[in-house]
């Protein structure tokens, strides 16, 4: 999902987009998946345990282990990010293991600001944050000890109590928003031995423990779950069911105390040996049958049920829990579709008494010709907040022998889906983040666990992820919106949620009905839409499947048509625009979809031709040739690429023919938006001058063409010496009135080259546009050197991400280290003469530090102003732009007088200075103070009369 939120007057902090920021504790050790757990308090600080190989990287810092662990083959650190996604502190553990695979080790403590509750195991020589754990110091050698404990908001371990634990028995946490902590777990469950004692009362395998304690850590008390025990298995390593019970889960209740779920045989038991049976199954003797219970702060079961039966209404049965402050709760799950082979994402609301208050469930999910007969859909986490709205995570079955699964009016097409629910159970929004090899030919080996979910009380969501990889040496990567993240570890991202949301569909109405027909589907190229308020305006685009959601705030809006393509016009909505009203956040348009219907009979192709990078004396340059078909009519023909005279070809790509400079390329069958892109080498003498301007050109004639003027396309490119690879250049540095009225295209290119010392896998360029001088509605891309995915953010940043370049360095290949993306955007018509639109972008190989181009500038001046010159020698003018002063460099080649000119952009000098040099380098500073902001020519004049001139900014 592609979208951008501007503010056009004034702050509004409330809006925000579905990702607002995201944050990865990077295992640099392998491309792994990592053991973690995350817990999320009330005010958004994310505690974050993880585990990871030989080293980390974690905002910007890189981790090493300094302490060895005994018996534990990767490093373990716990971390904090306040709710701005800013790393506060790291911890190091040394001979703890934490129970992270499930992804319940922390959770979230309730009271905002008060730390964390932590289960997990500990060592002979324990230590937290280089502290050493008391209670480690009386565990025998070679041994170990459960342990629950809290760590305050610094992440100070302030206490500990035991637990009959081991590594291969699952514990569940949960903290209820007083801050009392809750533990449910088993001693063993792989055989009928194992004891242990839980304070003073003994704990066996025929029993399940519970314990609940307070902040202060001594309001302890305990707990015994047990049912009829399963018959015992004897193969190795099975597991056995002695208590009875096959699983529990824990869910904290807002008013105080927790819920207690799971599976059971025949008659379930809580509290002291010889209490009557507090649940009888309805199933047959050794099935298991589910239960769900309350339990108070004293460890008083309040009440138990029957999990997953509504009478003849079908429920999820319980894999995620939550209650409310008035004690309503919730269960997220599977819920059974008919068969034992089908199931179906479910949540429910019940009341305190158990009534059920409203179910909503997936529809049915369907095997493709040929696919399986089973599937599994479930919600694997689940919160509430402060207005009983409920949000999930939801995992399809996303297999391709399956259709897509839906939930509400959204389709599931990614591993993990975070789900708003309002607090009647209608889907609202949904956020996923996105593996990167869907817009790829790679068949993703890719896998990204959840980890926690929480919320804070300004109602943004947390989530927390474990991406990684098992099967190769890609790293895993994936889109968050407008955010990118590439490598094994952690993932926590932040969900803002104070919007309202217009959702629907754009997509290609092939016969022009104005409906949706089965089998047209979404729009091939990508637009931008436009919502405004009274105070602000919001742009969006669609995703590949041509979904779109904009972001709006409270009252009134309007949502514009997008600007379509030349020889396509708007089909549906028959009015040519949507308007609507919000009350309030959370409120939702659907169906606000936009057909477009192709004009019959176009024939139009058109032709690009871009530099990857620097020509060079007695080096190799790349051009590119975009040929793209934007008719409506398939087309054929051929295209070429003419170079400079001074040009000795080298080689191209797609069995282009040569002629003397000229190089040919057929074409056949080129559908409507399809694209065509060749490559062409060549090199430069070496005595070719610097300062050269080159001069090569592409065509693309076509009979019948109806816009032939972009049929042809030239380059002019300069020779150069010494350069950074790494820049932005601009079409225009000077716009005239008249071409700012007529809507004249500025044209970016971005170039960059791979200049370490090892394959960069994922680039990406983020390039942040003045959406107060720039109509980011026109926003198109022009041409890639590679495959890439686009983006804008609220800041009207745009991100164009380029996953799986594998771009090697410059050391191993000069011309494939090579690579660029361009791209066109029209001012906007109110600029006025004087104004200056800045530019400039970063650049990111993999996830190094960004390299930041050259700053371009084009400025809006009457056609009679100073226009830039170039007759003397190269120099230069620096910092550009310039604050207080900006000194200029040069070579005098004889001695005299030099003169120093600034004018604005009307061409009125502003600052003049004369001085006399001798011949050789001449170093001078031009005061700038007391000059407005904006665009001036700075001319110099050297002793035998040369003349050249060139633009500068003063911020």
């Amino acid at each position: 999902m592609l979208l951008t939120v501007l503010v056009l007057g004034g702050h509004f902090p409330g809006f925000s987009q579905a990702f607002e920021w995201a944050q990865l504790a990077h295992n640099r050790g392998n491309h792994y998946g990592t053991d973690a757990g995350a817990a999320i308090d009330g005010s958004g600080n994310s505690y974050v345990a993880f585990a990871y190989k030989d080293s980390a990287r974690v905002g910007g810092r890189r981790v090493l282990r300094t302490a060895p662990s005994v018996g534990l083959s990767r490093d373990l650190n716990v971390i904090k990010y306040d709710s701005t996604g800013r790393l506060a502190w790291i911890k190091e553990l040394a001979n703890i293991y934490l129970q992270t695979g499930s992804g319940q080790s922390m959770l979230q403590a309730g009271p905002p600001n008060l730390g964390f509750f932590v289960t997990g195991i500990m060592y002979p020589g324990a230590t937290w944050g280089g502290v050493a754990i008391p209670a480690a110091a009386t565990i025998p050698a070679q041994q170990f000890q459960g342990f629950y404990g809290r760590c305050d908001a610094a992440g100070n371990l302030l206490w500990t109590r035991p637990l009959p634990s081991n590594p291969n028995s699952p514990i569940r946490l949960a903290v209820d928003r007083q801050g009392n902590c809750y533990v449910a777990g088993f001693v063993t469950r792989f055989g009928n031995s194992g004891t242990g004692t839980l304070g003073s009362l003994p704990i066996d395998t025929t029993e399940v423990f519970m314990v609940g304690n307070n902040l202060g850590g001594n309001g302890e008390w305990t707990q015994r779950l047990r049912a009829t025990p399963m018959p015992r298995v004897t193969t190795p390593y099975a597991l056995n069911f002695p208590a009875g019970l096959g699983e529990v889960g824990l869910g904290p209740r807002a008013d105080g105390g927790c819920l207690l779920f799971g599976s059971f045989n025949q008659q379930l038991y809580f509290g002291s040996a010889g209490n009557p049976p507090v649940l009888n199954s309805s199933k047959p003797l050794n099935t298991f049958d589910r239960f769900i219970a309350s339990v108070s702060p004293t460890g008083t079961l309040t009440w138990i049920r029957p999990d997953g039966q509504a009478g003849s209404q079908p429920v999820p049965v319980a894999s995620a829990v939550a209650a409310d402050a008035v004690g309503n709760y919730y269960v997220g799950g599977s819920c059974d579709a008919g068969n034992n082979a089908r199931s179906n994402i479910s949540v429910a609301k019940y009341s305190a008494s158990g009534t059920l208050l409203w179910v909503t469930t997936q529809p049915p999910q369907p095997p493709l010709a040929g696919g399986a007969t089973y599937n599994f859909n479930y919600v694997n986490r689940l919160v509430v907040d402060q207005n009983q709205e409920v949000t999930i995570v939801a995992q399809p079955d996303y297999r391709p022998t399956m259709s897509v699964a839906t939930y509400g009016n959204f389709e599931l097409r990614d591993e993990q889906n975070i789900i708003h629910l309002s607090r009647t159970g209608e889907p609202k929004w949904l956020a996923a983040p996105r593996d990167a090899s869907r817009f790829t030919v790679i068949t993703s080996p890719f896998v990204n666990e959840p980890v926690a979910l929480g919320v804070n009380a300004r109602g943004n969501v947390y989530y927390v992820s474990a991406p990684g990889n098992w099967t190769s040496n890609l790293l895993p990567t994936y889109l968050l919106g407008p955010l990118t993240q590439m490598g094994a570890g952690v993932s926590v991202a932040c969900i803002g949620t104070q919007h309202n949301t217009v959702r629907g569909r754009l997509y290609l109405d092939a016969n022009g009905n104005g409906v949706r027909d089965t089998g047209e589907g979404p729009f091939p190229h990508n637009m931008v839409l436009e919502s405004l308020q009274p105070t602000l305006a919001r742009l969006g685009t669609f995703d590949t499947e041509g979904f779109y959601n904009v972001y709006v705030g409270t009252g009134a809006y309007s949502l514009s048509v997008p600007v379509a393509p030349l020889h396509y016009t708007l089909s549906q909505p028959g009015n040519g625009a949507y308007a609507g009203s919000f009350t309030g956040y959370g409120g939702v348009d659907t169906a606000r979809h936009f057909g477009y219907r192709p004009v019959a009979n176009q024939t139009d192709v058109r032709v690009s031709l871009t530099a990857y990078g620097a020509a060079r004396p007695g080096f190799v340059t790349r051009y590119r040739v975009t040929l793209e078909n934007v008719g409506t009519t398939v087309a054929s023909g051929s295209a070429t690429a003419t170079l400079d005279s001074r040009a000795a070809y080298i080689s191209n790509t797609g069995g282009g023919t040569v002629s003397g400079q000229t190089i040919t390329w057929s074409y056949a069958s080129l559908a409507p938006f399809g694209k065509r892109e060749f490559d062409v080498l060549f090199s430069l003498p070496v005595n070719t001058p610097l300062g050269t301007l080159l001069s090569s050109a592409a065509a693309a004639p076509l009979a019948a063409d109806v816009v032939p003027a972009d049929n042809t396309a030239s380059l002019p490119h300069t020779v150069t010496g010494s350069f950074d690879p790494n820049d932005i250049t601009v079409n225009y540095s000077r716009l005239t009135p008249a071409q700012v009225a007529a809507g004249q295209p500025l044209d970016y290119t971005v170039r960059f080259q791979n200049m370490g010392t090892d394959t960069a896998f994922t680039v990406v360029v983020k390039d942040t546009l003045n959406f107060s001088k720039l109509n980011l509605n026109t926003l198109q891309l022009v041409a890639q050197s590679h495959n890439c995915i686009w983006s804008l953010s609220g800041q009207g940043e745009l991100t164009v991400r380029f996953p799986f370049i594998g771009l090697p360095h410059r050391g191993q290949d000069v011309i494939r280290s090579q690579g660029f993306v361009r791209f066109r955007v029209q001012p906007r018509t109110t600029l006025a003469v004087g104004e200056v639109i800045p530019n400039h972008a970063s650049i990111f190989f993999d996830y190094n530090s960004p390299v930041r181009t050259n700053t371009t500038t084009t400025t809006v001046a009457l056609a009679t102003a100073a226009v830039a010159q170039h007759q003397a020698p190269a120099w230069s003018a620096y910092p550009n732009p310039a604050a207080d002063a900006i000194t200029v460099s040069a070579e005098v080649p004889t001695a005299g007088a030099v003169g120093l000119e600034l004018r604005d952009a009307l061409g009125r000098p502003v600052r003049q200075q004369t001085l006399r040099t001798a011949a050789g380098s001449l170093r001078e500073t031009l005061d700038l103070r007391g000059l407005a902001a904006g665009l001036y020519i700075l001319r110099v004049t050297l002793p035998d009369g040369s003349v050249s001139s060139r633009q500068v900014v003063r911020e």
